[in-house]
C-alpha cells in the first residue's frame, strides 16, 4: 500500500491557478498554489488544525445559528460548522466555479442540507445592501499563498461587522511568516480600530509560515 498521496484531479483556473486534489489511504486534501486549502471532513485530527480552530472561538455563539462562510475551498469548515453547531442555515460564498464543483465532486458537499452556495465575489457579496444578518462569519479567502487586497481595508471589516446580529462573531484565518510581526500588529489594529477587541491565536507549526486565527464579536 502506497503512502505517497495520489492526483486524482488537476486543473487550473484564472481565479485559482492551479488547483489539485490528492489522496492517500482515503484522505483527501485540496491543494491551491502548492498550499494545502481543505481537507475530507473525517480527516484526522481535523478539530486540532486550522479549520476545526476557526471554529473554537472564545465567545458563546446562539443556538442554531446562522452562517456564513467566504472561502468555500472543499467546503471543509462548512462540514465542521455544520456538525458542531447545527445551523439554521449555512451561506458559503465562493468566486471559482471550479472549486465549487470539486466541492461538490470531491468532498461530499451534498451532504450538508442546508447548505446554500454563492458563486460570486465575497467583496461584492458583503457590499451588497442585503437585509440578511449573520450570527458567524468565518473569513478563509485565500487562493493559494495569496491574501486579497481588499481584505486589507477597514471598510470591508466595517461592512462585515454591519452583516453580524448583535453577539455575532466573526472568525478569520491569515497566514504569516515569522518575521511579518509589524504585519501581523498592524492587522490586528485593523481589526479592533473595528470591532474594539480582537483574539489571535496561531496553530503551532515546525515551519516559519503559521496560520494566525482572528475572533472578535460584535457588542
Amino acid at each position: 500500500m502506497s503512502f505517497f498521496p495520489t492526483v486524482i484531479h488537476t486543473t487550473f483556473t484564472s481565479f485559482s491557478g492551479e488547483i489539485e486534489v490528492l489522496e492517500v489511504e482515503g484522505r483527501r486534501r485540496l491543494v491551491v498554489g502548492h498550499l494545502v486549502q481543505s481537507v475530507n471532513k473525517d480527516y484526522p485530527g481535523i478539530w486540532e488544525k486550522v479549520w476545526g480552530q476557526l471554529l473554537n472561538f472564545p465567545y458563546p455563539l446562539k443556538s442554531n445559528p446562522t452562517v456564513l462562510i467566504l472561502g468555500l475551498g472543499g467546503g471543509t469548515v462548512a462540514h465542521l460548522a455544520n456538525r458542531k453547531f447545527l445551523p439554521s442555515k449555512i451561506m458559503a460564498v465562493e468566486i471559482d466555479p471550479s472549486i465549487i464543483e470539486i466541492a461538490r465532486k470531491f468532498f461530499a458537499l451534498a451532504e450538508i442540507k442546508n447548505l446554500e452556495v454563492a458563486n460570486r465575489d465575497a467583496f461584492d457579496f458583503i457590499k451588497d445592501d442585503l437585509a440578511e444578518r449573520w450570527d458567524l462569519v468565518v473569513v478563509d479567502i485565500y487562493a493559494g499563498q495569496s491574501f486579497p487586497f481588499e481584505a486589507l481595508r477597514p471598510e470591508f471589516y466595517r461592512n462585515l461587522k454591519e452583516k453580524l446580529n448583535l453577539s455575532g462573531i466573526i472568525s478569520i484565518n491569515r497566514i504569516f511568516h515569522d518575521d511579518q510581526k509589524s504585519e501581523r500588529q498592524e492587522f490586528t489594529r485593523l481589526l479592533m480600530d473595528v470591532f474594539g477587541k480582537v483574539s489571535e491565536k496561531f496553530i503551532e507549526s515546525p515551519v516559519p509560515t503559521k496560520n494566525y486565527l482572528y475572533y472578535a464579536q460584535k457588542l
